[in-house]
């Protein structure tokens, strides 16, 4: 340990005559509570003088103040500040101090009845914002009653590190001064701190502050103080707050019991999730809003900066997760040099490779506050930490973690809440967890130093390989499987691609894959961001097989979710993965697959032609007359979305003929319905309707039917007979095209298909608006605006302008 210093000395006179402990110096400033610490105890020789303007602002110094602070660090300054001691007593590096929690009188409201400035409140943050549900939950539940009250005394608040629960808590006590005639104090616990302070101490400390005579405090041996405390505050209509609390355990024996009546009021804050209060009586304290993390750096930064710089105040917000702490270290950053550009700052934390290390002024930085959660782990829960830094998504299940972390899903479920209970992760959603973005980046960081390379790889490796099997299980629960009596398959026959193994050796068995279809799409959408870059990092490893055989399983799940913008991606590298291999065929195959993305999902059907034509070529060079035949349906698919109804006719007609040829039942439906749809935007309606009704045909035939699978049977039905009724209202046949219409609502809703139920309720509203029944179009044309995201804009626009004008009348 080093010898106090001139600057130490101040240091510590200044914070404990402000009632401030270590760790709430640490949050009103953003220094680190150890860097205070080593400041205190003259471990540290020069601080920067950034980290001295940073700390002086954090104790709302006057002029003079401040310059007898800065006076204190010159270089030989090592005599005692007049009106001090230069045999102060020591601090530890997590806010001990030779009288546990106690402060000076100057500078800090008294508590109450005690002696001057025993545990009095802290400063109050000169910028403080939001907030206010918190704050009106705690008038609600943690202000002390007139009467004694059999309600619960204890109220706790639980958050991450770096959330700010210290300066909620003393913001609530001053706000309340009134209801408090007997006091409010606060005692710093030392929760992650090695030696947490102890019941009993901290027992004997609240008593000399409620004003226990010496004499009667002497005569109660300390086992007996918690329980005479206990007593004590039911009588006096005072709040306590027992700051930075390890958890519920630790202050227990310093709270009446519930439904004892009672006075007084006791506010817990603990980074750890403290469960067995009452639900009503606890509250995770969670980073500020958006708008709230912008007016903080308002306050600290000035309205004049920040609306200059409104973008890059914005962005610096962003970057800083909107963490209170973080955001304090960025605005000292910034309040320290007046002349920079908050732009500087916002490029400075872009990169989140080097972002933790520019959340750092002088010696205060954000990773010291996460250090001291992370120290505390059990070493399984620490090594679980480190390895989700590999999860690319923004949340996760025990099932993934498990995956990463070589576990059965129970004991990763006990890690991942052990971390939630530490204020590393939290909740997502049922059965979900999710990183802050700055501990992830920490994770990350811990990674790289303490876990060996090698094991880190091989974590990613099982990661990697479960989600890529898993995905593909769940994108094959859609397949179409024909029955077995079939004569001819559903799909054109084509060589399947052989699979590699795609995980290391597992212990246990791996997490179960999903069964079922909506179980399989539940997990699809939910873990899609995971097994996108599993799928990436395969692509860049060579693993050609494995990512050319996950592509092709998504085929039929992907037009369950054609709004998601990845699929142009993932056929395209699979694509690419098929030419690698020399597999002119899979190669063909998955640029049909991208062409089909262009144009349905992505509304690029330029670009969807030139793929269809190089799907064409290789097609013909692998022989397969099946994927020539998809390129002429997906050449005359673009050239309807682009209005060319008479060359969609043309490439539509040709890819039937080529699916009779190749012998495709389904295909031949798909085309057909195509060349009939160009009929009728070419005007040819009577056409159309042969068209269609020679494919209904097709359906209802016994033996042609069988060739076509049951949900595809369902699908192609449901298109044919909307596209009828379409041809029918086209052609000036109302009546009929509402009969058919009505009868189909709800069928492609029922298939999992809302673009095309859109449709079908937008064409119906159509046509009642032309009948004269415009009563009935309303309801239709609000299911398609109830459902706008997932419909092209343009016809939720068209929706609500045609809703809108029924209003209106």
């Amino acid at each position: 340990m080093g010898d106090t210093t001139a600057l130490g000395r101040e240091l510590r006179r200044l914070r404990t005559g402000r009632g401030l402990s270590l760790e709430g110096l640490a949050e009103a400033s953003g220094v680190s509570a150890r860097g205070i610490a080593d400041l205190e105890l003259g471990r540290t020789a020069r601080p920067r003088l950034g980290t001295l303007a940073t700390l002086s602002r954090g104790l709302d110094l006057d002029e003079a103040e401040h310059a007898a602070f800065l006076a204190a660090a010159r270089p030989g300054n090592d005599s005692p500040p007049a009106g001090t001691s230069s045999t102060l007593g020591t601090s530890s590096a997590a806010g001990a101090s030779s009288t546990p929690g106690t402060s000076a009188e100057r500078g800090a409201e008294p508590g109450g009845p005690g002696p001057a400035g025993l545990c009095a409140l802290p400063r109050a943050a000169t910028e403080f914002v939001g907030r206010s549900e918190v704050l009106s939950w705690l008038h609600a539940t943690a202000a002390p009653t007139a009467e004694p009250s059999t309600a619960e005394a204890l109220t706790a608040i639980s958050g991450g590190p770096g959330s700010g629960k210290t300066t909620v808590a003393v913001h609530f006590a001053r706000q309340i001064g009134p209801a408090c005639p007997d006091g409010r104090f606060f005692l710093d616990l030392r929760g992650v701190d090695p030696d947490p302070l102890p019941a009993r101490d901290a027992a004997t400390v609240l008593l000399q502050a409620l004003g226990l005579p010496p004499r009667d405090l002497a005569r109660t041996p300390p086992a007996e103080r918690p329980a005479r405390l206990r007593a004590l505050l039911a009588e006096r209509r005072a709040l306590v707050i027992l700051d930075n609390a390890t958890d519920l355990d630790h202050v227990r024996p310093l709270v009446p019991e519930p439904g004892t009546a009672g006075r007084g009021r006791v506010l817990l804050t603990s980074r750890h999730a403290v469960r067995t209060v009452a639900a009503d009586h606890r509250r995770a304290l969670h980073p500020f809003t958006p708008a709230e993390a912008r007016r903080f750096l308002e306050l600290v930064l000035g309205h004049d900066r920040t609306t200059a710089e409104a973008d890059a105040t914005r962005a610096v917000a962003d970057a800083c997760g909107h963490l209170p702490l973080a955001l304090r270290v960025a605005a000292n950053w910034a309040a320290t040099r007046t002349e920079w550009r908050l732009r500087r700052l916002a490029d400075r934390l872009a990169d989140e490779h080097r972002r933790l290390d520019a959340l750092a002024a002088g010696d205060l930085r954000v990773t010291a506050a996460f250090e001291l959660s992370y120290q505390r782990l059990t070493t399984a829960a620490a090594r679980q930490f480190r390895l989700l830094s590999h999860v690319a998504g923004a949340d996760f299940p025990p099932a993934l973690a498990a995956a990463l972390g070589a576990l059965t899903e129970a004991d990763a479920h006990d890690l991942l809440e052990e971390l939630t209970d530490a204020g590393l992760l939290h909740h997502a959603g049922p059965g979900r967890y999710r990183f802050h973005d700055l501990l992830r980046l920490f994770a990350r960081a811990c990674r790289d130093r303490y876990e060996p390379p090698a094991r880190s790889a091989a974590a990613r490796a099982r990661l990697h390989g479960w989600l890529l099997s898993t995905a593909r299980t769940a994108g094959r629960q859609f397949e179409p499987v024909a029955p077995a009596e079939a004569a001819v398959p559903a799909v054109p026959a084509v060589p399947a691609v052989p699979a590699e193994p795609t995980a290391s050796p597992h212990p246990h068995p791996g997490p179960a894959a999903p069964s079922g279809q909506r179980e399989a799409e539940d997990w699809l959408r939910a873990e899609g961001a995971n097994w996108l870059d599993a799928y990436r990092h395969a692509a860049a490893d060579g693993r050609h097989r494995p990512v050319v055989d996950l592509a092709e399983s998504m085929h039929w799940f992907s037009d369950l979710w054609a709004g998601w913008p990845h699929w142009v991606e993932i056929h395209r590298t699979a694509a690419r993965a098929a030419a690698e291999l020399g597999d002119a065929h899979w190669e063909a195959v998955h640029r049909n697959y991208t062409a089909w993305a262009l144009i349905e999902c992505e509304q690029r059907p330029a670009e969807g032609i030139a793929e269809a034509r190089a799907a064409r070529r290789l097609a013909r060079r692998a022989g397969s007359t099946a994927q020539e035949a998809w390129s002429f349906l997906y050449e005359g698919w673009a050239r309807i979305r682009t209005d060319e109804h008479a060359p969609a006719a043309r490439w539509s007609a040709r890819a039937r003929d080529l699916f009779l040829t190749a012998d495709d039942t389904l295909g031949f439906l798909q085309a057909a319905n195509m060349h009939t749809d160009a009929l009728h935007h070419l005007g040819r309606h009577e056409e159309a309707l042969t068209g269609h009704r020679a494919v209904l045909d097709v359906l209802d035939d016994p033996v042609r039917r069988e060739r076509v699978p049951p949900f595809l049977r369902r699908l192609v039905r449901a298109t044919t007979r909307y596209d009828l009724a379409r041809a029918l209202a086209a052609g000036g046949r109302d009546e009929e095209a509402l009969q058919l219409l009505h009868q189909l609502v709800g069928t492609h809703q029922e298939l999992g298909r809302i673009r095309s139920e859109c449709s079908i309720r937008a064409t119906l509203a159509d046509v009642l608006v032309r009948v004269g029944r415009p009563t009935e179009a309303h309801g239709h044309y609000r299911y398609v605006l109830e459902h706008s995201g997932q419909v092209p804009a343009e016809q939720a626009a068209e929706a609500a302008r045609k809703l809108a004008a029924l209003e209106g009348n």
